[in-house]
C-alpha cells in the first residue's frame, strides 16, 4: 500500500517521524506493507524545530483508493489561517478526496484539511490547545474534544504529538491486522491505545499498556495458546521463572490476575467468534478455549446480561442493515 507524507513549511518533526517510524516498523516485522513517499510542492522544506528537509517528490496526480495521505501537523501563524495558503496543495486535497484516498491529519495538519474544505460535514480533532480554534475557523466541522483520534468518512484527524502514533498503531491494525498492531506498538516502547472512534479497545490491546517485557511474552504464549489449557505454572515454565514470581508480575504490569486476563480473552475471543461465523455454541465454546459449553456460558453471564445467541442475532442484523439499499 502506497503512504504519502505531505511536507509543508514549519512542519513539526515528531508528527512526520513518529508515524513514519510505526510504518518502518511494521514493514521490518511484517514484512513490506507500506511503500512511503514524501512529497511537497518545494523541493526543500524548513521545519519548525530548524531542520530543512529536501529531495520531496511531486504531488502525484493519481493515486490508488484506498491509499493513505498523512499531512503532519506544523506551527501555525497568530492569525486566522490563510484559506488561499498553498492554494496547489489545497486543491490537491479535494482531488486526492475524490480519489478516495484515506486523508490523515496529525495535530494541526487538521487546519489545512479544513482550509481544503473538507471537514465541512465531518467530525475532527487536532491538539487540545487548538481545538477552539479549529471550530472558530471551520465552522461547518463538527470538532469533538477528548478525543485521540476520530475517523469519519475515510477522512482522520489526531489529537497533537504522540496521538499520531496512536492513529497509525490503529491504522496498521485496520489494514494488517490486531497482532501487527501491538507488536508495532512494542518494538516502539509504547502503549497500545485505540481511543478514536472505536467502542471498545480490541481484545488484542487489553492489558497491553505496560513495557515489561516478560509479561509481554506471556500474553504472546496465551493469544497463540488460547484454545488450549493454560495455566499460570505452565505459562511460568516456559518463562523459566516460578509461577508465584510470574504471577505477581502478571498483576503488577496488567493489573489483573492471570486468571482474570485469560477469561476475558477468552470470551473477547468466543465474542468475535459469534459475529464472524456460523459456529454452533459448542464449538465457538471450545475454539475459545473454554473447558465446556456451561463454563462458556457462565462466564458469558458474568460479563454480558443477555445469552451468546443474542450476540449472533444482533450481529446479523447489523450486517444486514449495512448492505441494504
Amino acid at each position: 500500500m502506497d503512504v504519502y507524507f505531505l511536507i509543508l513549511p514549519n512542519i513539526h518533526l515528531m508528527d512526520l517521524s513518529g508515524p513514519a517510524q510505526a510504518l518502518a516498523d511494521c514493514n521490518e516485522l511484517q514484512g513490506e506493507q507500506f511503500r512511503c513517499h514524501y512529497i511537497s510542492h518545494q523541493q526543500t522544506v524548513s521545519s519548525w524545530q530548524g531542520l530543512a528537509l529536501s529531495t520531496m517528490s511531486a504531488l502525484p496526480e493519481v493515486v490508488q483508493p484506498g491509499s493513505l495521505i498523512f499531512i503532519p501537523g506544523m506551527k501555525l501563524s497568530a492569525g486566522k489561517i490563510d484559506p488561499g495558503l498553498n492554494q496547489e496543495v489545497l486543491d490537491w486535497l479535494q482531488e486526492m478526496d475524490r480519489q478516495n484516498a484515506r486523508l490523515i491529519g496529525v495535530c494541526t495538519g487538521s487546519f489545512i484539511l479544513g482550509a481544503a474544505g473538507l471537514l465541512d460535514g465531518r467530525k475532527c480533532t487536532t491538539h487540545h490547545r487548538q481545538l477552539r480554534r479549529l471550530a472558530e475557523e471551520f465552522p461547518n466541522a463538527e470538532v469533538l474534544q477528548e478525543r485521540m483520534f476520530v475517523e469519519d468518512q475515510g477522512l482522520y484527524t489526531s489529537a497533537g504529538v504522540s496521538a499520531g502514533i496512536d492513529l497509525t498503531l490503529h491504522l496498521i491494525t485496520e489494514i494488517v491486522g490486531p497482532d501487527a498492531g501491538v507488536a508495532v506498538a512494542r518494538e516502539m516502547v509504547v502503549c497500545s491505545r485505540r481511543m478514536g472512534d472505536d467502542p471498545q479497545i480490541a481484545p488484542q490491546f487489553l492489558y497491553r499498556d505496560h513495557v515489561h517485557p516478560t509479561i509481554h511474552e506471556a500474553q504472546d504464549i496465551i493469544a497463540s495458546k488460547l484454545n488450549r489449557p493454560l495455566t499460570a505454572e505452565s505459562v511460568a515454565r516456559q518463562l523459566n521463572i516460578s509461577a508465584r514470581h510470574f504471577q505477581r508480575l502478571f498483576r503488577q504490569a496488567t493489573g489483573v490476575t492471570f486468571k482474570q486476563y485469560v477469561n476475558e480473552q477468552r470470551i473477547q475471543k468466543a465474542d468475535q467468534l459469534l459475529k464472524s461465523t456460523n459456529h454452533s455454541i459448542e464449538w465457538v465454546a471450545e475454539l475459545a478455549g473454554f473447558q465446556s459449553t456451561k463454563t462458556f456460558r457462565d462466564a458469558w453471564g458474568r460479563k454480558f446480561d443477555y445469552p451468546p445467541s443474542r450476540r449472533r442475532t444482533s450481529s446479523r442484523n447489523d450486517n444486514q442493515d449495512e448492505v441494504a439499499p
